[in-house]
């Protein structure tokens, strides 16, 4: 049984045409913002860092899942590059920045991301190799600006807003670090 008191009806707010102008005005400013943003040295630099930032953030946290399975090895030889394997498992975590001032796609096949892939199968004597393997976790993700002035690693073809709204889903290196490891330690 329904309380007593008035209904009061619902008031939709439309925007007016000033209202639209602003915001689109504003939309413009961000795009260009980002654009500059991704085609510069500063933003090479910075996503250089956080790719540096994930990697310290999973070797972090990869410390205590060692403790619990000993058999796992890291790698980091190589600057772009972190490998974790063991209980038939190997993760690749890898930076491609081919062009040294840009993180902007020149061609379809230059575009800087970081590519995750994990393979479960059994390793063969050759470096890092598997046999017989499967891919369980095959992910491409890129450095970017969102909106509100908010860096971060964006998984490839999910935002389709752009960043304008408000709404894009993004990961920090250490949520995006967990996120690789609970996707590792899934599947053992």
């Amino acid at each position: 049984m329904a309380k007593g008191g008035l209904i009061m009806p619902v008031i939709q707010h439309l925007d007016t045409a000033l209202d639209i102008a602003k915001r689109k005005k504003e939309e413009m400013e961000f795009r260009t913002k980002r654009h500059n943003f991704l085609n510069s040295k500063e933003g090479v630099e910075k996503a250089n860092a956080e790719f540096q930032l994930l990697v310290n953030s999973l070797k972090t946290k990869f410390a205590d899942i060692k403790e619990v399975f000993p058999n796992f090895e890291i790698e980091n030889k190589e600057m772009n590059s972190l490998i974790i394997k063991g209980n038939y498992l190997l993760l690749n975590v890898d930076w491609y920045n081919p062009i040294a001032d840009t993180l902007l796609e020149i061609d379809p096949y230059k575009k800087a991301c970081l590519k995750v892939l994990i393979r479960k199968g059994k390793m063969s004597d050759r470096y890092n190799d598997m046999q017989n393997y499967i891919n369980i976790y095959n992910k491409v993700y890129h450095y970017n600006l969102f909106y509100g002035n908010v860096y971060g690693w964006e998984l490839e073809g999910v935002n389709k807003a752009n960043g304008i709204d408000g709404t894009d889903k993004y990961e920090t290196a250490d949520e995006l670090a967990e996120t690789i490891l609970q996707s590792l330690v899934s599947n053992i």
